[in-house]
């Protein structure tokens, strides 16, 4: 089988306007989509479109629609004028553990029947209850085995509080060996504003494998979320980042990943509550105040 359990670590450095940079743990399935039903049968502890202590399903991925992550991606791949015939494809994501999961970005590496990488399809979560897809095609020509390959892609997502929707990103994808690496780097007005890569070196996904990584993979699976509300309270109180109210989405590519829980709703409220602070401080500034004071 050509699964794998990708394990490694996540690293993310902050720019402009203060620096900023953390580095996790963390673990992945790398999953050849072809494979789900072998892999329920004869990988224990893992489950695809059922329960089990680790498993994947196809509702959680492309959209709310109905159908196999296959058909929705292909008609994803068809509706973004991606011509080519699509053989292997493989997802990389974080697992559902015991039923929960929160996905910050998962990839698709979509192959032709010959094994060239087509399109790289980036769906990205928010937590404000979004998803995003974006269709990428590679801008490097690659010739030889380990090269890295190159795409580009401008940003229209809403994502963090404390970035605004503008900029281009740039994502390379580094296979070598066992090791896989995705790394993303955000710039805003020629400014390097935002790196962050995800790296890990893969083993064959089996339940001997599986069941190795038993103990690690709930705990860094469950605290996602608490990592990212962590280190977004960094930004706001430590380095005082100003922050950016969330506006309606407005690209087609956007949708809601489920219904909005209490954790979205109440994460919107304080955003929208510290991004109005934020605007009060910027018309308090001195040199506010004396144009205001002139008035």
């Amino acid at each position: 089988m050509n699964s794998l359990i990708l394990d490694g670590q996540t690293r993310h450095c902050r720019y402009q306007p203060r620096r900023h940079s953390f580095e996790y743990r963390l673990m992945w399935l790398c999953i050849d989509i072809d494979e789900l039903p072998l892999l329920d049968r004869e990988v224990k502890c893992f489950g695809h479109n059922r329960r089990a202590p680790v498993s994947i399903r196809d509702a959680d991925y492309c959209g709310n629609g109905v159908g196999s992550i296959r058909e929705k991606i292909a008609t994803l791949l068809t509706r973004s004028g991606v011509a080519e015939s699509i053989g292997r494809i493989e997802l990389i994501t974080l697992p559902r553990v015991f039923g929960y999961a929160f996905n910050p970005v998962s990839f698709f590496r979509c192959y032709d029947p010959d094994g060239v990488l087509v399109t790289l399809v980036s769906e990205v979560h928010n937590t404000f209850g979004e998803a995003h897809h974006y269709v990428l095609r590679p801008v490097n020509p690659v010739t030889r085995p380990g090269e890295s390959i190159r795409f580009s892609a401008p940003k229209t997502f809403f994502v963090s509080p404390f970035l605004q929707v503008n900029g281009e990103y740039e994502i390379v994808l580094t296979e070598r060996g066992d090791f896989v690496s995705l790394a993303i780097s955000l710039r805003q007005e020629q400014q390097l504003v935002l790196y962050a890569e995800m790296s890990g070196r893969g083993t064959p996904l089996t339940t001997r494998s599986l069941s190795a990584s038993a103990i690690r993979l709930p705990w860094l699976v469950a605290t996602v979320m608490l990592r990212i509300t962590w280190q977004a309270f960094r930004l706001y109180l430590q380095k005082h980042i100003p922050v950016f109210a969330k506006p309606p989405p407005t690209n087609a590519a956007t949708f809601r990943a489920g219904g909005a829980s209490v954790w979205h709703r109440i994460r919107d409220y304080l955003v929208r509550l510290a991004s109005d602070r934020s605007d009060e401080s910027q018309l308090t500034a001195p040199g506010l105040a004396k144009q205001k004071e002139a008035r």
